[in-house]
């Protein structure tokens, strides 16, 4: 496993440390909550697997052929528009199932698998390209209120497998799935389907058409329908063949689907939602905290340096986390302190800072490390949360530098 030599030393920060009693961490259902605005997820019509989601804020994450603010790629293989050396901000070596991508306004986008492991295994490693990138496939969980939506890649069965039986275990009620595999016989086992009990399906676009023998698996796992966005020619009593780009719209109660000249539904979530206010808007606030790597594109040898500030006034008492995520092919160690679980942030139980906060946390020379782009993560959590991503986070600031 490869350790790449970053190492991020103690700041100033820790002299403001004081010791205080723990946060209890937000549970995943209060976070489940839904709000009133809309959430959309747009399933492209092409012969690739393009995905966007626009959250309510007007934020979007894209799904490995999209474009937008937060981009993820499901594995390394070319029809889902990434390689190696072209990865976007989460892949399947970057994150831990249990990670949280996104969390906000009733809104959270949870990696479920990943590299083989599914929620609730240790991760692993594995090295790119693998000899079977289906199976290492990144999977997401998206839930607004009682809708859930889940997307996996091209997830081959026996991975799928051990997932539905962990989303059953947590008692998840798949509304919508994105079928993996373009719906190959490789994925979407009856075995599986009859573990998450998908109410309606969408298959993305490919090269080849969605073999008869997944249809008959959805069919006999009771999905209602099957939404084509590429016209395949195969179909059942169960498909409607869109032949154009699919959006699901779900406020967390009900949902529908849509797209050019067609609208069907509204139909209720499988889960129960339970109501809470759309509070008023909040006044835009600045970023708080900021990032700044120099130089921005270095050499083996050259000096390099990490710069944080944060603005005062800062009364609420927080943990400070520094991350620096190497690029793909690279062990995803997180230099220095991580965000995942079980690791001590640079600096913990803050109460506040009366000033302004700016220090350099690392002055080093770039050592030998593979060419690429390395990203740094500059963010503060409320105290004793428990942070499994950004997303925990209520102030983040993300820079990147390559080395050459």
């Amino acid at each position: 496993m490869h350790e790449a030599p970053f190492v991020m030393r103690a700041a100033p920060f820790a002299v403001l440390a004081v010791l205080l009693s723990a946060v209890t961490p937000t549970a995943r259902a209060d976070a489940a909550r839904a709000y009133s605005s809309p959430l959309t997820i747009t399933t492209y019509k092409t012969n690739n697997e393009g995905h966007l989601i626009t959250f309510p804020d007007g934020t979007t994450l894209a799904i490995d052929c999209a474009d937008g603010d937060i981009v993820t790629k499901s594995h390394f293989h070319a029809d889902h528009c990434a390689s190696c050396d072209k990865v976007g901000d989460y892949h399947r070596n970057n994150v831990i199932p249990g990670d949280i991508l996104y969390s906000k306004d009733g809104v959270t986008v949870q990696v479920v698998a990943a590299n083989a492991k599914v929620i609730g295994e240790e991760r692993a490693f594995v090295n790119c390209p693998a000899s079977d990138e289906n199976r290492m496939s990144m999977a997401l969980l998206v839930s607004y209120g009682g809708f859930d939506y889940l997307t996996a890649g091209d997830l081959t069965s026996p991975v799928e497998n051990r997932l539905g039986r962990k989303l059953a275990d947590m008692g998840v009620e798949v509304d919508v799935l994105k079928v993996s595999h373009h719906g190959s016989k490789s994925s979407s086992s009856l075995t599986f389907l009859q573990e998450i009990l998908p109410e309606y399906a969408v298959v993305a676009g490919s090269a080849s058409q969605p073999y008869q023998e997944t249809l008959d698996n959805l069919r006999d796992a009771g999905v209602e329908r099957i939404y084509y966005a590429y016209d395949y020619p195969l179909e059942n009593d169960r498909v409607f063949r869109a032949n154009s780009n699919v959006t699901i719209t779900t406020d967390g109660y009900e949902y529908t689907f849509s797209g050019d000249g067609f609208e069907h539904g509204p139909f209720p979530v499988d889960e129960d939602a339970e109501p809470i206010p759309t509070p008023a808007p909040a006044p835009a606030q600045p970023n708080r905290i900021r990032v700044v790597t120099n130089p921005s594109i270095a050499l083996a040898g050259d000096p390099f340096s990490v710069h944080v500030a944060v603005q005062p006034v800062l009364d609420r008492p927080f943990d400070a986390y520094v991350v620096i995520h190497g690029p793909a092919g690279v062990h995803s160690v997180r230099f220095g302190n991580s965000l995942a679980p079980g690791v001590i942030p640079i600096a913990q139980r803050i109460i506040f800072l009366p000033t302004v906060y700016s220090e350099t946390l690392l002055q080093m020379a770039i050592p030998q490390v593979p060419p690429g782009q390395y990203h740094v993560v500059a963010a503060l959590a409320d105290m004793g949360r428990g942070v499994t991503g950004v997303g925990d986070t209520f102030e983040v600031d993300t820079t990147s530098f390559w080395v050459e």
